[in-house]
């Protein structure tokens, strides 16, 4: 999937968003977090005062979530500021 591609849903949220009077980020990081990518999200967040920060969750294997853990857990427990999951 190159860039254009992965902003469409952001540009439909945005018009969506638009429509009622809130104005939204898209934020790129990169990260060498490989196991816990849950780390530079909250790191984002935190360094720029996010109001709400929302995010997909996609299921796995009960087998990997528990060996591996899982990011949206992890948001879940460590994010200091509003979360909104869709899945």
């Amino acid at each position: 999937m190159d860039e254009e591609d992965q902003d469409v849903p952001c540009d439909e949220a945005f018009s969506y968003l638009r429509t009622y009077g809130i104005e939204a980020e898209v934020l790129r990081e990169t990260s060498d977090e490989i196991f816990t990518p849950d780390i530079p999200i909250r790191t984002a967040c935190k360094r720029r005062d996010v109001a709400l920060c929302i995010m997909g969750a996609y299921g796995h294997s009960r087998l990997k979530e528990n060996i591996f853990g899982g990011v949206t857990r992890r948001m879940l427990v460590h994010t200091e500021c509003p979360l909104m999951i869709a899945h």
